[in-house]
């Protein structure tokens, strides 16, 4: 289960972005970041039951960025994923996605799609599904989410683990 909000005064791509992701994943949630700290997301995701936070960030505008908090036991930031090439359901047409589950496949960055996105959860899956860097979310051979170019991924920076206002 996933909690999905923004960086603080997104644009409105990145909240559309934000949208079709929650669509995309089984038993996710989008909330407006508004004025909150990194901190009151992860008690709301703690109270809500949610084992994960992710916070999409943007560049110019568009999503760029999705950094993950891992919620459940005792909050600790997880990995950045820098995305590009963000097409939004609206662009290239979504279905509707009945999946329980999500499962990640792919090449070049299977390992660390599979811990941002991944939880263990029951039954049908929705794939997201990476070939060459180029991902998208598919349910029974149709596309549910948006598609996205991952450019590579990192810890999460030390200075910004220093800035947070996420305890430890």
């Amino acid at each position: 289960m996933i909690l999905i909000t923004t960086s603080r005064k997104p644009g409105r791509r990145t909240r559309s972005f934000c949208k079709d992701l929650q669509r995309a994943l089984p038993h996710s949630k989008y909330v407006n970041r508004g004025k909150g700290s990194v901190w009151d997301i992860v008690e709301l995701a703690f109270r809500q039951g949610f084992l994960r936070v992710l916070i999409v960030g943007e560049t110019k505008g568009n999503p760029s960025l999705i950094r993950s908090i891992e919620v459940f036991r005792e909050p600790r930031w997880g990995l950045q994923i820098y995305i590009s090439g963000v097409k939004l359901c609206r662009e290239v047409g979504c279905e509707k996605s009945e999946g329980e589950s999500l499962v990640v496949e792919g090449d070049l960055y299977h390992e660390p799609l599979r811990k941002v996105f991944q939880y263990p959860i029951e039954g049908e899956a929705v794939v997201l599904r990476e070939i060459k860097g180029r991902a998208s979310f598919v349910y029974e051979g149709a596309n549910v989410g948006p598609l996205f170019t991952v450019r590579g991924w990192d810890e999460i920076p030390a200075k910004l683990k220093a800035q947070s206002t996420l305890k430890k």
